[in-house]
């Protein structure tokens, strides 16, 4: 999970909220590329390098000081399955900062709302306090909103992943679905504004 947070694909509302603010978004409109997935593409581009390190530096860390895990429930199955919940980890982030940075447009300003949804999403996600400290009530709901597919990345140490990796991947696939279309529409939202206010 911190492999996921680290990408800093959370930034992308400020690198929007940018845009916003110097004007330039109105650029993305007339080009043929996605404004919003060439920004995307930017940003993680710009985290690789430090993504890498990260990649290499934290596991022989973590191997020296705490030993090997118990990967013993992973199969080959089991481990496709969480590949496929890594990529919707860093679909869901990207569509929902991506909203955010977009509300610049209407708020003239998206750092307050970003910043109120990024400390949620460091609450609801297990950032601040595990997940497992919460009544069991909660981390059910939790677990099958946007913010439990965000930090799906932590089932890959969870000896409980095989159960529970149908459910969420059914439940990654609605959010992912239900988040690019959100962005979709705020994006049309943000095009059509443009246009007809001229920036």
């Amino acid at each position: 999970f911190a492999f996921v947070l680290n990408l800093g694909i959370r930034n992308i509302a400020r690198l929007i909220d940018l845009e916003v603010k110097l004007g330039s978004i109105e650029v993305g409109l007339i080009k043929p590329l996605d404004w919003r997935f060439a920004k995307l593409c930017q940003l993680l581009g710009k985290s690789s390098i430090e993504f890498g390190l990260q990649l290499v530096i934290l596991p022989i860390t973590l191997f020296i000081f705490v030993g090997p895990p118990d990967v013993s429930f992973l199969s080959p199955l089991v481990v496709s399955g969480l590949l496929v919940l890594l990529v919707f980890s860093v679909i869901i982030p990207a569509t929902l900062f991506t909203i955010v940075g977009l509300s610049a447009v209407w708020t003239h300003d998206a750092m307050p709302i970003f910043r109120i949804v990024d400390k949620t999403a460091a609450v609801l996600t297990g950032s601040f306090v595990p997940l497992a400290l919460l009544p069991h009530v909660l981390q059910d709901i939790l677990r099958w909103s946007p913010f439990g597919i965000y930090a799906a990345p932590q089932l890959f140490f969870n000896p409980n992943a095989p159960q529970l990796l149908v459910p969420t991947l059914i439940s990654g696939v609605l959010w992912v679905i239900i988040m690019l279309l959100a962005s979709k529409l705020v994006w049309h939202r943000v095009s059509r504004r443009l246009e007809v206010s001229g920036g």
